[in-house]
């Protein structure tokens, strides 16, 4: 069995940036340059980037296949995707890493945003593309944004990124989606095991259940799990769980206990419980506090 380095960071740094409520920014010269520009295939579970490649280019790497980064360019990669990056050294432009959290909390994931986020994305350009520019400033714009923190702030970098991201749809008809099928037996696996918690995302199933899906034991799915997110299969459960629970305390009127039913949680008392034991606060303090 193949063993996946699982990166916490962009490229193993920052590994707050799992936590944080948005995006972490650093140019492609500093950041690459600390690698000595080549960087070991990887993957983050709960991490996606967005690469803008002004000049130098390079190599992306995935599973045996090497694709050109010719400038100028942009890379979406989406998380639980192996890649690793052979870059010139005269590499410039930015590297956004936005946190998965951000997408659940926000919806972007699935109602907002018409693009797919599950497969690399390489969007070549002319250099007097208007897209491009767009593209460009904005990524400009973002990054004044996350050093120069002002009222809002956390609205105007969420707006930005959805601009973004709806900018590289629109170019994303003439531009080349990159086959990512995972060849990694254990990485099939595991989004296999995420399809299929949000297929029953409101019916309380156990481990048991998913790993008779996926015609496998229970030991093997959780084996699975360790090895692509580092978290038991319960764990990568709950978690989804949890984010559930979040976007309906933030963007619905609903009450606690109606969500707790909706999440199939029988006693509304166990929802709070179970709510309480990861947040550290009540679904009733966590929707009073947290912006929506």
């Amino acid at each position: 069995m193949r063993q996946l380095l699982h990166l916490e960071g962009p490229f193993g740094d920052h590994p707050e940036i799992t936590t944080a409520p948005m995006v972490h920014h650093e140019p492609l010269q500093k950041t690459t340059g600390a690698y000595d520009y080549q960087i070991e295939e990887h993957l983050h579970s709960h991490l996606l980037q967005i690469f803008m490649i002004r000049s130098g280019g390079g190599l992306l790497i995935s599973e045996g296949k090497k694709i050109a980064l010719t400038p100028p360019c942009v890379l979406f990669m989406p998380n639980n995707t192996l890649h690793g990056f052979a870059f010139q050294r005269d590499i410039s432009g930015h590297v956004f890493t936005i946190s998965t959290a951000w997408l659940e909390r926000s919806g972007e994931s699935d109602e907002i945003l018409p693009l797919d986020l599950s497969q690399i994305r390489l969007y070549q350009f002319g250099t007097g593309s208007t897209d491009l520019q767009r593209i460009l400033y904005l990524g400009n714009r973002l990054v004044d944004e996350l050093e120069n923190k002002k009222k809002a702030h956390e609205v105007m970098i969420g707006h930005m990124l959805q601009m973004i991201l709806i900018l590289l749809y629109r170019a994303g008809i003439e531009n080349e989606v990159v086959d990512t099928k995972p060849q990694n037996k254990m990485l099939r696996h595991y989004i296999c095991f995420q399809r299929l918690i949000r297929q029953y995302a409101h019916q309380s199933k156990s481990i048991q259940f998913y790993a008779q899906k996926m015609k496998m034991t229970s030991v093997h799915l959780n084996r699975v799990c360790k090895l692509v997110a580092q978290k038991s299969a319960l764990q990568v459960v709950h978690e989804y769980v949890m984010n559930e629970a979040k976007k309906y305390l933030r963007r619905t009127n609903y009450s606690i206990s109606e969500i707790s039913y909706f999440l199939d949680f029988k006693d509304p008392a166990y929802f709070s419980k179970f709510f309480k034991q990861r947040e550290g606060i009540t679904p009733g303090r966590f929707r009073s506090e947290v912006p929506s």
